[in-house]
């Protein structure tokens, strides 16, 4: 997110609760928090991708964003409410709503109220129906338009919408992920030699950050992220190959680590 530094600086709540109408202003705290966050880091040249807390809170969000929507009673409260997410929300608060709304609401049969004038949606879901709520939602979001669900759909006019939204998910996710190792990399890029170290060593930076700095010029950096426990699987691999022999040697003994983690299969 980027902000005009010669503008005054507007409140969160300014932005986010202007025009709403009451059943958008569940989401106002919560995007107020990720739009303070995105202020202050792009003031303070923080890495643009969220980051594992941020993600974190864009889980937390996506279950109470989920749950006004099954609670809105009319059609013109879940028209501006999926209005006001598309206009602010985040690509990772977004991502993880579409997942909310695929992962446990597509299939589900619950029956949900809704009152006033009701327009029939294009594609026929059925908004007094857990699932065909969720597959409307998901059609604003992903910009698409899926089967109809309704409450008498069966399980295989279910399943065959889920790999729909799957393969359109997919294609989201892959996108999401490619900006993000773009944006570590030019952003790692930035940082000098201290910092480049402090973040190799900590296990709390990014493993986009530390696939970056995995492949730092500098030994000792490299040696600090083969020793990372948060350095991914796919980095340590390619760290085994690396000219420097203590670089090898953890790397190989965070492999052996991280193996011993998985449980066995019985």
């Amino acid at each position: 997110m980027r902000a005009e530094t010669s503008l005054s600086r507007p409140t969160a709540r300014e932005l986010l609760t202007h025009g709403q109408r009451p059943a958008t202003r569940a989401i106002s705290k919560f995007m107020a928090v990720v739009f303070a966050v995105a202020w202050s880091s792009t003031l303070a040249g923080q890495p643009p991708p969220a980051t594992r807390a941020e993600r974190e809170d864009a889980a937390r969000f996506a279950k109470e964003a989920n749950e006004s929507l099954m609670r809105a009673k009319d059609y013109a409260s879940l028209t501006n409410l999926v209005e006001s997410w598309k206009a602010n929300l985040t690509e990772t608060a977004k991502a993880s709503l579409e997942d909310v709304l695929f992962l446990e609401d597509l299939q589900r049969k619950g029956a949900l109220s809704i009152g006033g004038s009701v327009p029939q949606p294009p594609s026929g879901q059925d908004l007094s129906s857990v699932g065909g709520r969720a597959a409307w939602a998901l059609e604003q979001l992903l910009g698409c338009q899926l089967s109809p669900v309704r409450s008498d759909s069966t399980p295989e006019d279910i399943a065959e919408v889920r790999q729909e939204v799957a393969r359109r998910l997919r294609v989201v996710n892959e996108k999401l992920a490619s900006r993000d190792k773009e944006r570590w990399a030019e952003w790692v890029s930035t940082l000098g030699d201290s910092e480049r170290l402090r973040l190799a060593k900590d296990p709390k930076t990014d493993e986009h950050a530390l696939a970056q700095l995995a492949k730092d010029e500098n030994v000792e950096i490299r040696r600090g992220a083969a020793a990372n426990p948060s350095t991914s699987v796919q980095s340590l691999r390619t760290l085994l190959d690396d000219p420097d022999a203590a670089v090898r040697t953890s790397a190989m003994d965070n492999l052996k680590h991280a193996r011993s983690l998985v449980p066995r299969s019985q």
